[in-house]
This record gives C-alpha cells, sequence and structure tokens, in this order.
C-alpha cells in the first residue's frame, strides 16, 4: 500500500512536467550567416564589420584573431529599428581577415514574435582599408548575404 501511494505522489509531480514538455513551443528558426559576394577592391583588407539584426539576435559569434574586439548588443525588448547589433574591429597592429572567414561566420535566431509585424533581416558591413590609414564601411547588399537554415544536433 504504501508503494501505491508512493507511486501516486511521483506521478501526480512529474504529471505537470510531461505536459509542459508537451506543450513547450517549437524552437525559433536559426540561421547561418554567410557573405557569398562582396565586391570590394582587389587589395582590401577587412579590419571590421558590423552586423545588424531585426527580428531576432545573434546566437554564435565568429572567432576573431589575437587584437580584435568584439561587441554584442542582443536587446531583448523591442528596440526598432535594430534588435540585434555585433560590431567587431581590430585593434592597431591586428590582422586583418580576408573574405573567406565570412563563409558561415555566424549564427542568428528569429524572434517569431518580433516578426509578426515587422520582416527579419541581417545586415552586414565590412570595414575595409588598402592602406592601413584610411578606413570605410561597405554595406552589402541582400543578395550578397546568405542565410541557411540551422538546427542543433538532437
Amino acid at each position: 500500500m504504501h508503494l501505491r501511494t508512493l507511486l501516486s505522489v511521483l506521478l501526480l509531480v512529474l504529471m505537470p512536467v510531461v505536459s509542459l514538455a508537451q506543450d513547450a513551443p517549437p524552437p525559433s528558426p536559426m540561421f547561418v550567416v554567410s557573405v557569398d559576394k562582396a565586391n570590394l577592391k582587389e587589395d582590401a583588407v577587412v579590419m571590421g564589420f558590423d552586423v545588424r539584426v531585426q527580428g531576432g539576435s545573434v546566437l554564435v559569434a565568429p572567432l576573431l584573431p589575437k587584437g580584435w574586439e568584439m561587441l554584442i548588443r542582443n536587446f531583448i525588448i523591442q528596440t526598432p529599428p535594430w534588435h540585434s547589433t555585433m560590431n567587431a574591429t581590430a585593434e592597431v597592429g591586428a590582422e586583418g581577415i580576408d573574405l573567406t572567414a565570412f563563409q558561415r561566420f555566424l549564427i542568428v535566431e528569429q524572434d517569431v514574435e518580433l516578426t509578426k509585424q515587422e520582416p527579419f533581416t541581417v545586415e552586414v558591413g565590412l570595414i575595409t582599408t588598402t592602406d592601413g590609414e584610411n578606413f570605410g564601411i561597405t554595406w552589402l547588399p541582400g543578395e550578397a548575404v546568405s542565410l541557411t537554415p540551422f538546427t542543433l544536433p538532437q
């Protein structure tokens, strides 16, 4: 009789947990961000980049060479026009990177609630130099940035 009572109590305690697991919302869509083409000058070196995410947030950031600084702002509240930003720059004397570093360089997550009212977008700007003294930013057109669906391994 004592064992039956114990099992009943366990079932009552675990029942809400099982119920919650079954009612959990589906995971938010995730995407791998790549830069496909940038139309930069042939001798341009990337010394920094900016990423703006509307309707989502940055999940996984790239590995950067020594001497780079990165700042990610993932906003929890709705703060249009950007909900998340990431800025990375090379400090004086640090090495630049080439465009191969932007293949599968970032993972972002779409916020389904935010995208009910506005589109999910990811914009990438590359900060470049050709002489090490003068810098400029090139915002890439939408077709230069690709988003590939990503799922976590089970």
